[in-house]
């Protein structure tokens, strides 16, 4: 199948140009081979028979002589062999009426001239002499035939001559055998059966084995040839013996310590893979995965020292001293005191700026036109 496969893969390669090998180089597929030698296939056949009939025939006697008393073996010689036989027949052709004609072939001639003397033939002394009787296909009565002038030289004047040939070909009776025999078929069996005694105990309490009777290994030899589908005239053998079983001393298993049991070893690597395994987890994610974490937070603010009250709530009024009143400055640079900008460090000027532009915008934004055209407002020109 491999080959054939690989083969029909490739354009115009041959199953033959393809090889097959195992891991150690064997080579596993010739066909370069004579042919003598079993393939894998075959093997597995006979394997499956040799199986088959030695569990049926330890299926058939274990109620009789009981469970591990019995051994059975089979051989079979199998027939691989495969032959083709082509015969033809070619029977006679007896009967014309069922006979299948294949051609027919009538010739007829008539001479009319009324001479008296009217000869035919060619001149000689063989044109006044019958000729011999003629065989045809189908061996049946031949036809009548006269000789050439015949006619002619016992009729009178005036009288005619004929003549009429027939030729009829007939089917030939052929027939074409083809003949395969069966490969696979089981040229020989041989079968062998081991029967263990009788066991039964002693007056002493010791087992005693009792070989069977004649009888009884007469009635296991026939279940077994039923049993494997025996056939003398194929030469196949069955032997039966009874015979006494040798019992396996009891071998004391030595107490292994638990730590030297294979099944706790084994336990014990299985435990030693899984622990590694989470231990390499472990690792990981402490030294790469949760530092990494912690670099992708916000720095937190630092924690208000120990008994530190900055986060107490207090609910008392709040006795500050009141601001220092500060003397005008020139140029109204002083701060003005007890004005609302005070915390943004404006001066009395800054301030009446700012209420110039809140009461009058139109003039501050005349005044800063004017800044940027560069012109004086009290000397327009």
């Amino acid at each position: 199948g491999i080959l054939h496969l690989v083969a029909s893969s490739v354009p115009d390669m041959s199953p033959k140009q393809v090889s097959v090998v195992d891991q150690y180089g064997k080579l596993l597929s010739d066909l370069e081979g004579d042919g003598s030698e079993m393939n894998t296939a075959q093997i597995n056949y006979r394997n499956r028979i040799e199986s088959s009939l030695s569990q049926r025939i330890d299926e058939l006697l274990e109620p009789i002589v009981g469970d591990g008393n019995i051994r059975a073996k089979v051989a079979a010689d199998i027939d691989f062999t495969q032959s083709e036989a082509t015969a033809e027949t070619y029977a006679p052709n007896q009967n014309p009426g069922s006979a299948a004609m294949r051609s027919q072939q009538t010739m007829a001639s008539r001479d009319g001239s009324g001479a008296t003397d009217a000869a035919g033939g060619i001149p000689g002394a063989l044109s006044n002499q019958p000729p011999a009787t003629v065989s045809a296909p189908i061996n049946g009565t031949a036809q009548a035939t006269r000789a050439a002038g015949a006619a002619s030289a016992n009729a009178g004047p005036g009288a005619t001559s004929s003549r009429q040939e027939s030729v009829t070909n007939y089917e030939v009776d052929r027939t074409v055998k083809v003949t395969r025999n069966q490969t696979g078929t089981i040229r020989r069996l041989s079968v062998a059966v081991l029967v263990n005694q009788k066991q039964s105990v002693g007056d002493d309490g010791k087992p005693v084995s009792t070989p069977l009777s004649a009888m009884e290994l007469q009635s296991i030899e026939a279940l077994v040839k039923q049993a494997v589908g025996f056939n003398a005239e194929r030469g196949d053998s069955v032997q039966v013996v009874n015979a006494a079983f040798t019992k396996r001393p009891d071998v004391a298993e030595p107490d292994v310590p638990l730590w030297k049991d294979p099944d706790t070893l084994s336990l014990a690597k299985d435990l030693g893979k899984q622990f590694g395994f989470v231990l390499l987890a472990l690792i990981i994610l402490m030294k790469f995965i949760r530092p990494a974490l912690q670099a992708m937070k916000k720095p937190e603010a630092p924690a208000a020292p120990a008994g530190s009250k900055v986060d107490e709530t207090v609910d008392e009024a709040l006795n500050l001293p009141a601001p220092e009143e500060k003397p005008a400055i020139a140029g109204n640079t002083a701060l003005l005191s007890g004005n609302p900008e005070q915390g943004l460090g404006m001066t009395i000027a800054q301030h009446n700026a700012l209420q110039l532009a809140r009461t009058d915008p139109m003039a501050v934004a005349t005044v800063v036109r004017n800044w940027v055209n560069g012109t004086n407002p009290d000397n327009p020109a």
